[in-house]
């Protein structure tokens, strides 16, 4: 696996984001994901980047109960702003209505 600073130039960023982008690149690095056997959503934002079109973004395979995927508007780093989030809060509501509500 490369080093974060084969593939950020750092030199083009502040010193705290490096340190943050390597704190990150080591959890990564050290991350093994399990199965789980519960159900999930997947929020997926509208704009995805080159070569994002496998609609569970590989999740499926760990998500044992079952994956349902919402499209939402915004981007990836964007999704949380204005007015995106709305969007977003109202479909975890339903999500979380659905996992509440009686059959």
């Amino acid at each position: 696996m490369p080093r974060i600073d084969e593939l950020i130039n750092f030199a083009e960023y502040p010193e705290e984001f490096r340190k943050h982008a390597e704190t990150h690149w080591r959890a990564f690095l050290k991350y093994s994901p399990r199965p789980y056997a519960g159900t999930a959503c997947l929020f997926r934002v509208r704009k995805q980047p080159l070569g994002y079109f496998n609609m569970h973004l590989e999740w499926k395979e760990f998500i044992k109960g079952g994956l349902n995927v919402y499209t939402v508007p915004g981007s990836h780093d964007g999704i949380f702003d204005e007015p995106h989030v709305h969007a977003l809060a109202s479909k975890i509501k339903d999500c979380l209505q659905q996992v509440y509500s009686p059959y």
